[in-house]
């Protein structure tokens, strides 16, 4: 079965942005599951040079990465699972440097009009990859190497409450294991693959049986050939 991924574009009229003439403007990517149901959406800091190109997030190597991490989970569980990419903001600022507060200001408020969006098609965690998207939901937080996996919640006007919990970005994961392996699991995509499963699992919307997930070391050995 083939279901087509979606786009919400950014419709950012923000002309004050000093980087608006240039921006890329990229949208978040939904791949729903077969009711149409997304329940993970994956937050980065911003899009690289492949993003920019295609008009997609998380689509250069790193996004690689991960679509393979989450496509490796949908055939451990057997199932379609929903899921969605997006960044804190909506391009990355020259040399890949770590957005200012103002420059979050213009593009935050996008991306929380998507969580709302999303969190009516059942969206029930955030999952901010890194510590700079870390940073922008859980301010004054520790390591990631204390954080990841752990789950709390945020809470923001423009849709409520929701569960987050973050985890190594993929970019930080192919420095210490440049490639996937479904064979042979890196321990670094190991961890990063159990707190996917864990965030799955906490889903509020979940339905029981679906919360039988194991989470061990022997992951189903399976053929992963493509990605999403």
């Amino acid at each position: 079965m083939i279901i087509e991924h979606e786009l919400m574009k950014c419709n950012c009229i923000e002309n004050s942005c000093p980087v608006f003439s240039k921006c890329c403007f990229l949208p978040t990517e939904c791949h729903p599951d077969p009711e149409g149901k997304v329940s993970l959406l994956f937050i980065g800091q911003g899009g690289g040079s492949d993003e920019r190109k295609q008009g997609r997030p998380f689509i250069g190597r790193a996004g690689t990465r991960l679509r393979q991490q989450v496509l490796y989970i949908r055939k451990k569980l057997g199932k379609h699972i929903g899921v969605a990419f997006s960044n804190s903001i909506r391009d990355n600022p020259d040399g890949n440097r770590v957005p200012t507060p103002q420059e979050y200001k213009y593009c935050l408020k996008h991306l929380y009009k998507d969580i709302a969006e999303l969190k009516k098609r059942g969206l029930g965690m955030l999952i901010p990859l890194g510590n700079a998207s870390k940073l922008v939901f859980m301010p004054g937080s520790g390591s990631m190497l204390m954080d990841h996996g752990r789950i709390t919640n945020f809470l923001n006007k423009a849709f409520g409450r929701i569960n987050i919990m973050p985890t190594y970005h993929p970019s930080y994961v192919i420095r210490n294991a440049p490639k996937f392996n479904d064979k042979c699991l890196s321990e670094y995509d190991k961890i990063v693959l159990k707190d996917i499963l864990k965030a799955y699992e906490s889903c509020k919307d979940i339905k029981q049986e679906d919360k039988d997930i194991d989470t061990d070391d022997d992951i189903l050995d399976i053929d992963l050939s493509d990605v999403l």
